[in-house]
Formats: structure tokens, C-alpha cells, sequence
């Protein structure tokens, strides 16, 4: 038992002192005292932030299941259990000099982007201020082995000083960005929302914490803006809201650090995964992650019109790392078709962003982007990824009536009923590229040939995913894959059905101007392929209204 033991003569600074030091002692020995709550919640409305993004990385490892993009100079969403659940709104930088200034990090600096390995999805943010005082430089990678992303952060005062350093971080957890709640626990910032929480721990430890919610007094950003320090901390944000945290961090002229943000499904297990991550220098876990990327890349194809540019070659890595990036961990081949979120930094980041609302993310599989990265990869030698892609949409996303759905969750569930022909199409031709003629994809791409033969030539929409009618584009992978379907009929001893599949290949390719050549058009010589009829008449002058989302 430890007896502390005080002299109380009241009006005393020594008196005082005394009394803090041994609170100070209860602190270290027993935990942070949660003495004040933050109750002014919810907070502003949370958005997520633009899709012009300059990174995205994640370990090649299936064991680590955190994605993380940038822009801006910052941190931009961070996915966590699956690729499409985004949990981060932002996570950048604040400096002030507690007197005459306080810049955000995003807005305050200028911005560079480096790729330190050119065969890793390695990034590093150099942000120098507009002002010439201080550059912050910041090094991204993921724990191969867990989920956390690591930021190795340098702080360099360039003039004047000394400054403070506050990391500000804006969890938007689950999915969602008005339901997280957070406190300040040990050595971390824990939040959660459901089933995800995070936890942010700074290598040297945190001078001061904070917990609030967005744009109210509470929000460490509208404290400093206000008194160029914190004033006031709040030990937890206890109501679901927009839930913003901040630490402080101990900074001199020169200063090297690194942050952790850890994820899991309570906020124990985000603390400790972040922890146990920090234990092991940044540099072996930056040599891991950059190991795993070497590794995939070490057996695919370099084609000779890029070895002789460093340049082109570092183009072409990025190229094929990024769809391998792209792959989800849990469900193989159910590769998404990008890790931003446009139209969400001004519609909001409430509810689940998966195309909820017509307004969400791209975090889901289609099948035409899943086909394209498939044949790029299959160009560039890796087979095994372009089976897993077929064998998803064939397995996952097929519906029994063998077409495919426009989109799908990770797991196959699809998130619309329309249906583009196009993307029926192209697992055929797929099949047919990768020669898998076996029974058993074979009765796959019956049904989905037979469904082209039923429904096409016209389309619900088209590749743009706006009008219905008679596509160019549409009708020529169609033809393509009934095509390819007749051959691998061929292959399994079903003529009627090859002929049936080549018949109709060939009265849709006979027809095509006729549905889709006009000879009257708007340009000069009239005569040109107009990109989508909503009849048979290309000639008649029709209007189609066009939605264009801004």
C-alpha cells in the first residue's frame, strides 16, 4: 500500500505544489482521473474529404487489413476490417507559436510527394510552411502483421520557434461520422463506434490530450484558434457525435517521432495493437512492409519499353501495385474500384458510404474495372490474381438468372438491380483469356451467355451508367462474349448451344448501325457512332437528357 502523505497550510504556493505533485503521483499510479466530460455533442455534420487523392498504401500481407489514403498534405480515410469501411475523416498536424499564430497543417504548408522506395507503396508527405518557419515530413506505413498505420514524422523548426505541435485527428468511425464517441486512456486516444474502435499513441507520448466534438467549444482546434494554446482538455467525449481528438507532442528544433493509429474491434484492442506495433523500431517495420511489396513484384513481367526510364519503371510498379492494393484480404478477388470517396466532402459522411445514397464511395466491386484490372494483370504475369477476379464474379456476384449485378459489396451482396450488359459480358471473355473451359465454369458462363442471348442487345445503362438503349460499346463486348462462349461450348461438347451463341454474335454485329450509326447527326459530316441510342432509329433526332453529377 502507498501512503502519501501532505501538509495543507492553505494560501501556501508551497502548499499547492505539494498537493499537484502528489496528484500527479495518483495520476502515474492509478490512471487519468476522467475529471471533465465534453457535453456540448454532436458537433457540426462530418463530411468525408475529397477523391483527388496522392497515395494510397497497404501492406501486401493478408494479415494486416487497414487501407490508408492521402491528400492535402494529410491523412484522408483509413479502412478497417474491410476495404470498404472507412473510419478516418482526416489526421494532420497543427504548430503554434502560443502567441501570434496557429496553422492547420493541410492549409498552412506546401505540399510534396515522394515515393522513398519505387517498388513499394511507400509515401512521404513534405509539407513546409508557407511562411518559412517549420517543415514536418512524414513517412507512411502499415504493421504487416496487425492494424495499424505508422507515420514516422520529423518536425524541423526552420525559423524563429519554439513552437508546439499538436496532432489532430478526426475519426469517422464505422462507416459513419456522427456516431463516434472517444476518451483519453494511458498513453492513447481511444474512440470507437459499434464493432471499430481506434486508438492514436505517440512514440514519446502525448504532453496533453483532448477529446471534443467538431467546431464546438469542446474541439481542440476552436480552443487553439482561440488562445493559441489549449486551455481547456477534456478527459472524454462520452455521447456519439463528430468526435475530434488532439495530443500534443514535445518538440524542439529537430525533432523525430512516430505515431501510431491501431484499430480493432474494441478500443483495448486498438490500444494494443497500436503498442505493440510502436515496440519494434520504425525502421524494421518499414523494411517489412517494403519486403512484402518486393516480393510481388519480383516475379511479374517488366516489359522493355520501361526498363530504360527509372522514371516509367517507377510508373509502371505504382501501376500494378495499386490494383494488388485494391484486393480485399478476407474475400480474394473481390477487388474494389478505388479507395476515394467523391461527392462526399459535401454531401456528408453519415451512414454507410457504399453507394448508400446514389453519393458514395468506390469502394465496391464492378464488375468492367475488375475485368480491366484482370487483363492488366494477366499482361503482366500474374495469373493467379486474374483466376481469383473470375472466380469472384462468378462465384460471389453471378445471380442465378446469370446476370451480373453492376456492383457488389466485398462479399457479393449487390448494392442496385441494374444491370449493364457490358459487365454480364466480360467475365466470358475473361474465362475464355484465362482458358478455363472446365465443366464447372463452363455452366457459369452459360448462364451468363444465355442471359446476353434473352436481354441484349440493349442495355439498362451503359458504361456511364446513365441511359438505357443500344451502345456501341455495350453491344461489341456482348458480341465478344458470345464469341468466346461458343468456343468454350465448343470445348464442351455443346454445338447447339455455340451455334446459338455465334448466330446471334453475328445478326447484333450485322445490325449495330442500324441501332447505333447515324447519317444525320449534330457534327459536320453527320455520319458517326453516337455513343447510345434509346431506340432503333439513330436517325430520328432524338433527345437524351443527361445527368451530371457536380
Amino acid at each position: 500500500m502507498l501512503c502519501i502523505h501532505t501538509i495543507a497550510i492553505f494560501g501556501s504556493r508551497k502548499a499547492a505544489n505539494v498537493i499537484t505533485v502528489a496528484l500527479l503521483i495518483l495520476s502515474v499510479l492509478f490512471g487519468e482521473v476522467h475529471a471533465l466530460d465534453a457535453t456540448d455533442g454532436p458537433g457540426d455534420n462530418s463530411s468525408r474529404t475529397t477523391g483527388a487523392k496522392q497515395g494510397i498504401g497497404t501492406s501486401a500481407t493478408s494479415a494486416s487489413k487497414i487501407w490508408f489514403t492521402l491528400g492535402q498534405g494529410i491523412t484522408h480515410e483509413v479502412y478497417f476490417p474491410q476495404i470498404d469501411v472507412p473510419n478516418v475523416q482526416d489526421l494532420q498536424f497543427i504548430v503554434s507559436d502560443r502567441n501570434t499564430f496557429v496553422d492547420l497543417e493541410r492549409d498552412a504548408t506546401n505540399h510534396e510527394v515522394l515515393l522513398p522506395d519505387p517498388q513499394a507503396l511507400t509515401y512521404r508527405q513534405v509539407n513546409t510552411a508557407k511562411s518559412g518557419r517549420y517543415r514536418i515530413t512524414k513517412t507512411y506505413v502499415t504493421d504487416t502483421d496487425r492494424p495499424v498505420l505508422l507515420m514516422q514524422t520529423r518536425f524541423e523548426v526552420l525559423s524563429g520557434g519554439p513552437y508546439d505541435l499538436y496532432v489532430l485527428y478526426n475519426p469517422s468511425l464505422n462507416g459513419s461520422g456522427m456516431g463516434d464517441s472517444g476518451a483519453s486512456t494511458g498513453n492513447a486516444l481511444v474512440a470507437s463506434d459499434g464493432n471499430v474502435a481506434s486508438a492514436l499513441i505517440a512514440s514519446p507520448g502525448f504532453v496533453e490530450v483532448s477529446n471534443g466534438y467538431t467546431a464546438k467549444g469542446s474541439d481542440g482546434l476552436v480552443d487553439l484558434k482561440n488562445a493559441k494554446r489549449l486551455t481547456t482538455v477534456f478527459d472524454a467525449a462520452p455521447s456519439p457525435g463528430n468526435l475530434v481528438q488532439i495530443g500534443q507532442i514535445n518538440v524542439g528544433q529537430d525533432t523525430t517521432f512516430v505515431l501510431a493509429l491501431g484499430f480493432g474491434a474494441t478500443r483495448q484492442e486498438a490500444a494494443n495493437n497500436a503498442n505493440v506495433s510502436l515496440a519494434t523500431n520504425f525502421a524494421t517495420r518499414q523494411s517489412r512492409y517494403q519486403e512484402g511489396w518486393h516480393a510481388y513484384l519480383g516475379p511479374l513481367t517488366v516489359p522493355s519499353s520501361v526498363t530504360g526510364s527509372t522514371q516509367l519503371r517507377t510508373q509502371y510498379n505504382v501501376a500494378l501495385m495499386a490494383p494488388k492494393a485494391f484486393d480485399h484480404k478476407t474475400n480474394p478477388g473481390a477487388g474494389i474500384a478505388s479507395l476515394a470517396t467523391p461527392w462526399r466532402d459535401v454531401v456528408g459522411a453519415d451512414g454507410c458510404c457504399v453507394f448508400a445514397d446514389g453519393h458514395g464511395g468506390y469502394q465496391s466491386v464492378c464488375a468492367r474495372d475488375l475485368y480491366e484490372v484482370a487483363t492488366a494483370q494477366l499482361a503482366a504475369g500474374d495469373k493467379n490474381a486474374a483466376g481469383r477476379y473470375l472466380d469472384f464474379l462468378f462465384n460471389k456476384q453471378q445471380r442465378g438468372d446469370g446476370s451480373i449485378p453492376h456492383h457488389s459489396r466485398v462479399n457479393g451482396d449487390a448494392l442496385d438491380g441494374a444491370t449493364q450488359m457490358d459487365e454480364v459480358a466480360y467475365p466470358i471473355i475473361l474465362a475464355w483469356q484465362l482458358n478455363r473451359t472446365d465443366p464447372a465454369t463452363w455452366s457459369k458462363v452459360q448462364k451468363s451467355a444465355d442471359f446476353i442471348v434473352r436481354s441484349g442487345p440493349r442495355t439498362d445503362k451503359e458504361r456511364w451508367e446513365e441511359q438505357s438503349g443500344f451502345s456501341p460499346s455495350t453491344i461489341a463486348a456482348e458480341i465478344a462474349a458470345l464469341v468466346c462462349a461458343a468456343d468454350i461450348a465448343d470445348k464442351n461438347s455443346d454445338p447447339g448451344a455455340a451455334a446459338t451463341y455465334r448466330n446471334t454474335a453475328d445478326d447484333w454485329q450485322r445490325n449495330i448501325e442500324n441501332w447505333a450509326f447515324t447519317t444525320s447527326g449534330v457534327f459536320p459530316d453527320k455520319r458517326y457512332y453516337i455513343r447510345i441510342n434509346d431506340d432503333q432509329n439513330p436517325n430520328d433526332g432524338g433527345t437524351i437528357v443527361m445527368v451530371v453529377l457536380r
